[in-house]
Formats: structure tokens, sequence, C-alpha cells
């Protein structure tokens, strides 16, 4: 799956983010895992006080697939937010194809608290959900009691 966020303008958190996608689609499990952890590092808390924000707020969760140009925008601007959950997605996939499947699900579960997160794919220009797909991975990986 080739999968990116490229919003109109980007910073230097998304250029890394976009990097780390790159390096997962190349199957460069290592370099995707430092890119991604240099954004969470650095982002996380500001990540975690969006979701905050928003769930406080009661704000309508974003949509997914096609959107209109001000729902894009709406989603854009949340840049950071959305950085930080691509990076603990990328990360958990890439735990995951190294066979660090307790590391993946934690990384997994993770990505699962940012529910206000979307991700852009330019190839068929709609959005998908990095808290929605951690949520398949973990009921895929985790062992059925």
């Amino acid at each position: 799956m080739v999968i990116r966020f490229i919003p109109e303008i980007q910073s230097t958190r998304t250029q890394i983010t976009i990097a780390a996608f790159d390096a997962l689609n190349a199957k460069k499990y290592d370099l995707a895992i430092q890119k991604a952890d240099a954004v969470i590092n650095e982002n996380s808390g500001g990540a975690a006080l969006d979701q905050e924000r928003l769930a406080h707020n009661a704000t309508p969760q974003p949509p997914t697939g096609k959107v209109s140009d001000e729902q894009k925008d709406q989603i854009f601007s949340h840049g950071l937010l959305n950085d930080v959950s691509a990076c603990y997605y990328i990360k958990a996939e890439s735990l995951e194809h190294l066979n660090r499947i307790n590391e993946a699900l934690s990384t997994y579960a993770q990505t699962t608290n940012l529910t206000y997160a979307r991700v852009y794919d330019p190839s068929d220009k709609t959005f998908w959900s990095p808290s929605e797909g951690a949520q398949g991975k973990l009921r895929q990986l985790q062992p059925t009691q």
C-alpha cells in the first residue's frame, strides 16, 4: 500500500512524515521507525492536546474518503495531529514487518487514541483514519482468547 500525507504547504515535520512513509513503502523499516520516532518524540504532546481539545468540544469526527474543499482545509488545519498519528501508524506497521509484534501492538494501540487524525492519499485523493486502520490491525494481530 502506498500512502502519503501531502498538505498544500509542507512543514519540516510533514516532510519527515513523508520520508517515513517513503521508507515504509521502500521496505526500509528501521529508517521508517527512525523518521517516525523523530516526529513522535518532538510532537506527541501537542497532538494529544489537539485530540483532547477536539474531543472536549465534542467536535464531529472528520470524514474519510473523498471530502469537500472546506472539509479538506479543516482536516489539514490539524497537521500536527495528522502527522503524529501517521507516524505512529508507520512505526507500528514497520515493527510488524520486522516481526516485533508486541511493540507493533503497543504502537497500534497508541495510534487508536488519535481519532481525529486523517491521512491524505494523493493517489485517489481520499482521506483515511490511522486510528481506524490501527483498530483493524489490532484485531488481526491479537491472539484470540
